[in-house]
């Protein structure tokens, strides 16, 4: 079955935490609004298997983008970077109960939203262990699936997150995902996302050139 994983980053306006290069990932609350709208529609029209992620462990997480999914009975999982757990515009332990009372999942996003392709091997080891370990000890549940920071993975990363024995990891890669692959893909949703840009034209199937391309380079980020 065709699935496609839509990403967000922050819901509202963006706190002063937020790296501006990140300030384009932020949609107004008005445009994720409609961003679920347009999702829910395009799953009664098409039947595809479509799941949604949020990254970096944002408050507006919970105080904007979960209120939201529940009036529209959805899910999602959210990906936290466990050392951001409790400062200021992020979300902390209890946050994170509430959200999993509401039904949503919690995964990690590494410890200190780091790209992990410039980590030292003991650096990149505390990212994929630390984090499964903090998570876990305050969820009491399993944390088994991990979302690269700014999508960016090569072969070591992908080792070190394969022997932290996560189940499921996701990229930024675009496009559809594979249900029987250890490694998702992810579209991920901008502040100026038009119904016929980034949600329909993404649901469909693509041009056999454009799909040859995402495989050559998801090949390649893997193995380089």
């Amino acid at each position: 079955m065709t699935e496609i994983i839509f990403n967000f980053h922050g819901i509202g306006e963006p706190h002063s935490g937020v790296d501006p290069a990140e300030v384009k990932y932020w949609l107004s609350l008005e445009a994720y609004c409609r961003a679920l709208e347009a999702i829910k529609a395009l799953q009664a029209d098409t039947g595809y298997d479509l799941s949604l992620t949020f990254d970096d462990g944002n408050l507006s997480d919970l105080t904007l983008a979960v209120p939201e999914l529940t009036k529209r009975d959805l899910k999602a999982t959210f990906y936290v970077c466990s050392g951001r757990i409790g400062m200021a515009e992020y979300l902390d332990a209890a946050h994170l109960q509430e959200m999993m009372q509401a039904g949503m999942t919690i995964g990690s996003h590494g410890v200190d939203h780091v790209n992990l392709r410039l980590m030292s091997a003991t650096g990149l080891e505390h990212e994929a262990q630390s984090s499964r370990r903090v998570l876990e000890d305050i969820c009491q549940r399993p944390v088994d699936t991990f979302a690269i920071p700014f999508g960016s993975y090569d072969r070591r990363v992908l080792a070190a997150l394969k022997r932290a024995n996560y189940h499921r990891v996701f990229s930024s890669d675009g496009g559809q995902a594979s249900p029987r692959s250890w490694m998702q893909a992810r579209q991920t949703l901008q502040f100026d996302w038009q119904e016929g840009n980034a949600i329909l034209r993404n649901a469909q199937a693509a041009p056999v050139p454009a799909r040859l391309k995402r495989v050559l380079t998801t090949w390649y980020k893997s193995w380089r």
